[in-house]
């Protein structure tokens, strides 16, 4: 933080460009911008400090002895200036809050003025504790409109090549909603992307996504799945439109205003 920053650099993840070996060294996208090239040895700079400090924690040490890896580095990535956001969320005056283990989820959280609900037990791996996870969507549902439970497990076991153990965490995931089904609430569940399971890459497929409330619109999709969803009431939407239709489920949104179209599109 602080003056003379840039966000024209380039990201550490030696994914960027299938390294297997070290990180990238973080460069200025333009070599004459004096911003760029100063936050860019600054990037570096910070990954060597903390290259140094890990490698002597004595859970790195540990973990040499034994033979595994040790954790000591940092990835920077996703370069970037706050933009000011006005959500539809905010737009209607909606209190919202976040449910979850992801430091990235709970980050983006915090940038939009919602409520953060965190515990130790909340990891991003598939032992994350769902059933605490469902007892705080239940609680904070008393004092929010909208509430977000983010459950990032079946990512990790798609990038891990384990197929069978996403299928399992999926039913797990599907008995620990239970008991929020109420007749008074609006559900919408669905992902940010598709993981192959058989590369351990992001794709672009489709996601299935489902959106149910006590008096909205049923079709004839008995089974949540990519295929059976395919061919589903929704159609294939974007994410606006998923959210909107929930917020239209949930009576938020009122008729079409000229004022609104910057909120949509």
């Amino acid at each position: 933080s602080g003056p003379g920053l840039s966000a024209n650099i380039t990201n550490t993840d030696p994914t960027d460009q299938n390294s297997e070996n070290r990180l990238l060294d973080c460069r200025a996208t333009d070599s004459t911008d004096p911003a760029a090239l100063r936050t860019a040895a600054a990037v570096n700079q910070l990954t060597t400090l903390v290259f140094e400090k890990l490698s002597t924690h004595p859970i790195n040490r540990a973990r040499l002895k034994a033979g595994v890896p040790a954790a000591n580095g940092i990835i920077c990535r996703g370069p970037g200036r706050l933009p000011r956001l006005h959500t539809l969320n905010q737009h209607f005056g909606l209190k919202t809050a976040v449910v979850a283990g992801e430091k990235t989820v709970l980050g983006l959280a915090a940038m939009l003025g919602y409520s953060e609900i965190s515990e130790p037990g909340f990891t991003s791996l598939p032992n994350t504790d769902l059933d605490s996870k469902i007892i705080h969507v239940k609680e904070a549902l008393r004092s929010h409109d909208l509430v977000y439970l983010h459950i990032k497990g079946p990512d990790i076991c798609s990038h891990d090549l384990n197929p069978t153990g996403k299928c399992e965490l999926l039913e797990r995931i599907d008995e620990a909603l239970a008991p929020l089904l109420s007749e008074d609430l609006v559900f919408g569940i669905t992902g940010d992307h598709s993981t192959d399971s058989n590369t351990g890459r992001h794709t672009g497929d489709p996601v299935p996504s489902l959106l149910c409330a006590p008096r909205g619109r049923v079709d004839d999709t008995h089974s949540f799945s990519e295929s059976d969803c395919a061919h589903g009431g929704l159609g294939r939407i974007n994410s606006c439109g998923f959210h909107t239709s929930m917020l239209d489920l949930m009576n938020v949104l009122d008729n079409y205003q000229p004022e609104d179209v910057s909120l949509y599109f």
